[in-house]
Formats: structure tokens, C-alpha cells, sequence
């Protein structure tokens, strides 16, 4: 396989359209995520944590306030009485862990084995954060301490292909009190700077880009400059794009759409398609999957990041599917070993460009 120039994508790229039309959508569960949303609060009664080096900011009770600890990759710890109730909150970011399944079950192992009496209660898989733009795991133990039994809700969640846990402690009697804390925390989690920021918009390494504009002048993106456009005039919409970077590591960019199905969610498109195309390549990962808006028109839609090797080559295939008027898009670009930072770039800058006017 040439992973310069011209680069055959093994099958990712053109499974996209292949999905599209295949009508395998159906067969996909619905109502798979929880949404998390938090009681109204007086806003005097919130503080906000931010933290620029990992790009999260969330809210929280005011009655709750920062804790030194020493526990490796802790972010920060919050602790306070709140209704008087003992209740903790920690973020800590999981250092070296990518894959959210793998996360998962480690931390459920780790749980287990290192607290007394540790039992694993409920799990459920939720979409939480401003705007529910993020999906995540949610599990909840029960671990005793002296004649306390306590309750550890956990929640496993990536932003920007960096895996994160968020815990809430506090007594299993008084859990109503730590759900509430919970619930106001991760409803409010968000990026500082979400990827269709102005500033990252313009960060996209001295890369120069042309408009793409489609016949009936509905759809229109920036894509690379020089990248040769492939267009089938046998299908209702679909352009590809083969180039490089200044390298020459080669990569490809598709985009499609299907008209849609309202009976299903974005979560469960992806999720098909991921199901169908992408874990069958070999050593496929997952990095992330957040969802976001982005383009123009703000289109509200899931941004996924993953890994597989072809042939002996690493690829990199960053994928964002989202629905606007009576369509479902995808779009995909897939290369060879550029640098992660060039690629999320030029991707958030295509992505950004985005306008549609059915």
C-alpha cells in the first residue's frame, strides 16, 4: 500500500457511502443513552472549576472547595458538606488510556479489588455536558468503611482523544444528596474551547484551503488546496478528495449523505457503522467520541477519532456524522502517519467551513 501521494484507504472511506446506502440503520437498538440534565441553580450558589492544560471547565456547589491530594493524575479534588452530608468530587485524567471499554474495565477491577467490600450496583451509558455534547459510562459501586457503607458513582468520558474519570463519593444512605452534586457537575462539563472556535478555525498549520460548492449550491466546505476532487455522477451526493500534507503522507476525504430516518439517533448511526466498518480492521481503536457543533449553520453532531493499522501502515481516521433538514452527512478523512495535531487541525478547519442552506 502507498501511504504517499495518492492513498488507497483499505475500505474505510468507501464503506461510509456504503453504509449510507445500505440501510443497516435499522437494525440499530434505540434509546441506548441516559441524558444527564441538572436542576436549576441560583447562579451565586455555583463556583466554576477550569483548567486550561486539559481543556475542561464544569460547574459546581459553592459549598464544596478544593482538597490537596496526592493520588497520581488527579486534576482536582472537591470536598464539602452540602445538606449536611460529606460529599467528594474528583476529576483525574487516566494517563496512557485511550480505549473508554478498556477504561472501563479497569477501573471496575481496580474498584473491586482495592476497596472493602466494594460490589458494582448499576451501569448505564450517558450523554451529559452543555448541550449533551459528550457520551460516556456511568457505574456505580457500593465499598464499605467501618460500619459506613459508601457510594462511589463514576463516570468514564474522552475530550480530545485523552480518557478522563469523574467520581462522586458520599454514603449510600445520603446518595439522593451526592446525585444531586453529580448531576450539577456533569451536566455542566465542557471544552474551553470547542472545536469550532474562531481560534482554532485559523490554526491550521499554514495549510491553504478552496470552497467546494455543490451544483444546487446547498452544500458548500473548504477542503485542502491542490487535493483532487473525484465526484460519481452516478450518486445522488458524494465527493472524495485524495492529496497529502507537505510531507507527502497521503490521506483521503469523503463526505456523503442519506436521507434520514428520524426514528434514529445520531448515536445509533455511528454506532452501526463503527459496528459494520470499523472494528472488523485490524488493531482498530477507538480514541473518542464527543459530540459538538460545528460549520456555519451549527450542525449538532457526533465527532469520532480512531486508529487501525493496513497492510503494516498506521492510519489515522477521524469521522463526523450529523443530520441537517431531511439528511444524514458523514464525513471522513483518513490518512497515513501525519501528526495528530496536523490532522485534528485541517479536520476542525474543514468541519468549521461547513454550510448548508437545503
Amino acid at each position: 500500500m502507498n501511504v504517499t501521494g495518492k492513498l488507497i484507504i483499505p475500505a474505510v472511506a468507501l464503506s461510509i457511502t456504503a453504509f449510507l446506502q445500505s440501510g443497516l440503520i435499522v437494525g440499530a437498538q434505540q434509546g441506548k443513552y441516559v441524558s444527564i440534565y441538572a436542576k436549576q441553580e441560583v447562579p451565586t450558589n455555583l463556583a466554576r472549576f477550569r483548567d486550561s492544560a486539559v481543556n475542561i471547565e464544569f460547574d459546581y456547589p459553592k459549598a464544596l472547595t478544593k482538597v490537596a491530594d496526592s493520588e497520581k493524575d488527579l486534576i482536582v479534588k472537591l470536598a464539602g458538606v452540602i445538606d449536611q452530608k460529606h460529599v467528594e468530587v474528583k476529576l483525574t485524567k487516566l494517563e496512557g488510556v485511550t480505549d473508554l471499554h478498556l477504561a472501563e474495565q479497569m477501573v471496575s477491577s481496580n474498584f473491586q479489588k482495592g476497596l472493602p467490600g466494594c460490589k458494582p450496583v448499576s451501569r448505564r451509558d450517558i450523554r451529559f455536558g452543555k448541550g449533551l455534547a459528550y457520551t460516556g459510562a456511568e457505574q456505580v459501586f457500593n465499598f464499605s468503611v467501618g460500619d459506613d457503607i459508601y457510594s462511589a458513582r463514576v463516570v468514564l468520558f474522552s475530550n480530545r482523544d485523552q480518557s478522563y474519570m469523574l467520581t462522586f463519593i458520599g454514603t449510600a444512605r445520603d446518595s439522593a444528596v451526592a446525585k444531586s452534586v453529580f448531576e450539577q457537575v456533569v451536566a455542566s462539563i465542557r471544552q474551553q474551547s470547542p472545536y469550532s472556535s474562531a481560534s482554532r478555525v485559523q490554526d491550521a498549520g499554514g495549510w491553504s484551503f478552496s470552497k467546494y460548492n455543490d451544483a444546487a449550491r446547498q452544500v458548500s466546505f473548504d477542503y485542502p488546496e491542490g487535493w483532487k476532487l473525484e465526484q460519481d455522477p452516478g450518486k445522488e451526493f458524494e465527493v472524495k478528495f485524495h492529496g497529502a500534507n507537505k510531507a507527502g503522507l497521503g490521506a483521503e476525504l469523503v463526505v456523503t449523505r442519506l436521507e434520514r430516518d428520524p426514528a434514529y439517533t445520531l448515536d445509533q448511526f455511528f454506532d452501526t457503522y463503527e459496528k459494520t466498518y470499523l472494528k472488523p480492521l485490524q488493531n482498530y481503536q477507538k480514541l473518542s467520541s464527543t459530540h459538538t457543533a460545528f460549520g456555519v449553520t451549527r450542525h449538532e453532531g457526533s465527532l469520532t477519532s480512531s486508529t487501525f493499522t493496513s497492510e503494516g501502515h498506521h492510519f489515522r481516521h477521524l469521522t463526523a456524522f450529523f443530520a441537517e433538514g431531511k439528511y444524514y452527512y458523514a464525513v471522513a478523512l483518513t490518512g497515513g502517519i501525519w501528526s495528530e495535531r496536523e490532522m485534528r487541525s485541517v479536520f476542525d478547519r474543514i468541519l468549521a467551513s461547513f454550510k448548508i442552506t437545503e
